[in-house]
């Protein structure tokens, strides 16, 4: 029994490891760059360049096709460092599930939190939120309301720069 048992195991080891790999292999086909002509620095400069300013801090809120967690996140970051003051919300897909990233530079932090941000995006969208003051990701939800949540975010930044006290 005990040489069966371990048999099957090894089976189903061996099975699993090679679904793993063709599942990988599938999802980095999807995993492909914003364009595969331009390079990252070209990809973050059109990103930046569909920044509106309001009060005095770049708000980005764009959908960015077929990217993954991870890219989203360095981009969102880079974003955020290169449009300071600035509040930078981007979002994907990945195998049907939206995926948003939301980064909040450190100069408006105490106005603009990325996590409240993203409460206020999972409310629309669905799916699971998490994050911090400076970085948060929603992950999941349906894909359809992505779009509308999006352009909730530049209103959502206004009506916080209108309560912030004039320096």
């Amino acid at each position: 029994f005990m040489l069966l048992f371990f048999i099957w195991r090894k089976t189903n080891a061996l099975k699993i490891e090679a679904e793993n790999a063709y599942s990988m292999s599938s999802l980095d086909a999807d995993l492909i760059p914003l364009d595969r002509t331009s390079t990252i620095m070209d990809q973050l400069h059109d990103l930046a360049g569909s920044a509106v300013h309001v009060g005095g801090v770049s708000v980005v809120a764009v959908s960015v096709p077929k990217v993954d967690l991870m890219r989203l996140k360095s981009l969102s970051d880079d974003l955020t460092t290169e449009l300071r003051p600035s509040v930078v919300v981007l979002s994907s897909t990945l195998m049907s599930d939206p995926v948003i990233v939301v980064t909040v530079s450190p100069e408006v932090q105490d106005f603009f939190k990325a996590s409240d941000l993203m409460t206020h995006l999972s409310q629309q969208v669905g799916g699971k939120a998490s994050g911090r003051n400076r970085a948060a990701h929603n992950i999941g939800g349906d894909s359809r309301l992505v779009a509308a949540a999006l352009k909730s975010v530049e209103p959502w930044v206004r009506k916080r720069v209108e309560s912030m006290p004039a320096d």
